[in-house]
């Protein structure tokens, strides 16, 4: 294996995929309700922060993950149509200095592949992904002056589930390699 594919796989995947993994926990979070909470941050026994609900670090958690979530669909070679704003196959995924699933010998995923993934039903997780993309698209990796709305947590908790389970499905278990340990927030 060419050893910037052993980085990929080894090193930029797995931490990005701890950001999906910090996305579903503040879903969970923030779907509970249970938001007005004292938090505090705690680095080597020492308070850095505190204050008196959990946005302050369930937002960041979100934004970063709806990122990755557009990163890895892309990577995957699953993106938005411009024209319809639909979920549809990146014509030719891995062009250029875009690092895909092509890159590594694997073929570039379907809509239907997506729709396949055990986290829902099928046309439950397409829309939630199409609305999470559009969203992100929209609200969160830049200012626009759409009225497009703001990405909801329930998509964003089934979006970020679907593409965890499409990563080990269709890059480490195809390559025969041991899924990272990336689950840093949900099994804390």
């Amino acid at each position: 294996m060419e050893k910037f594919h052993k980085e990929i796989l080894e090193r930029h995947l797995p931490y990005r995929m701890v950001h999906l993994d910090g996305l579903c926990w503040a879903c969970d979070l923030l779907l509970s309700g249970n938001t007005s909470v004292p938090v505090s941050i705690i680095i080597d026994g020492v308070t850095n922060n505190t204050g008196s609900s959990v946005y302050f670090l369930t937002n960041p958690l979100v934004e970063s993950g709806l990122l990755y979530c557009r990163v890895f669909l892309g990577f995957l070679g699953i993106s938005l149509n411009r024209k319809t704003q639909q979920l549809a196959q990146i014509e030719k995924p891995g062009t250029g200095d875009d690092f895909s699933l092509t890159k590594l010998g694997l073929p570039s995923l379907t809509v239907n592949d997506l729709r396949s993934a055990p986290t829902g039903r099928p046309e439950e997780i397409e829309a939630s992904c199409q609305r999470t993309l559009l969203s992100t698209n929209k609200g969160v990796a830049h200012f626009t002056d759409s009225d497009t709305p703001g990405s909801q947590a329930q998509d964003a908790l089934c979006c970020a589930n679907t593409v965890i389970w499409l990563i080990e499905e269709y890059v480490y278990k195809k390559l025969d390699i041991p899924i990272p340990f990336f689950k840093f927030w949900t099994n804390a």
